[in-house]
């Protein structure tokens, strides 16, 4: 991963900004300017898994000036999640939940909540127990699904 420290700053504060609920993810406006769009597009390519994320929550909602696209999310989420970023784990097993940008699969969201309820992510936790409770894509089981 390259790792220019003016983009690796703008990437992780872009980050900070989206955790602590900032909307949308790249300014006050409901469009980033392009330069900042470049910038993330180049971060995201360059395997940062939290540039990637944020690319793939654009395209899914169709912020910063991008066409919601949920097939180009799904393929920068799975890239995110792939490099373990938990909250990319959570949004695409969501997508695979809900067969959005990929076929419905129960058992392949089960895969990603796993992953990401692993790294402490409670959304994700609560959705891996209540597929637990319910047997939606795993083996139903009640003791699991409590702890």
């Amino acid at each position: 991963m390259k790792n220019n420290s003016r983009s690796f700053v703008f990437i992780h504060l872009i980050v900070l900004l989206f955790c602590a609920g900032a909307t949308p993810v790249l300014a006050a406006t409901k469009v980033a300017t392009p330069h900042a769009l470049r910038v993330l597009q180049h971060e995201a390519e360059e395997d940062d898994a939290d540039a990637q994320l944020l690319y793939g929550l654009a395209y899914l909602e169709g912020r910063n000036g991008l066409e919601p696209d949920a097939k180009k999310a799904v393929y920068w989420l799975r890239r995110s999640a792939r490099l373990g970023n938990a909250y990319a784990q959570l949004m695409l097993g969501k997508a695979y939940a809900e067969g959005r940008g990929v076929a419905k699969d129960l058992n392949h969201a089960v895969k990603w909540w796993q992953d990401s309820a692993e790294k402490a992510n409670a959304e994700a936790q609560f959705l891996l127990g209540r597929a637990l409770l319910q047997g939606q894509g795993i083996a139903k089981d009640t003791k699991k699904a409590l702890f």
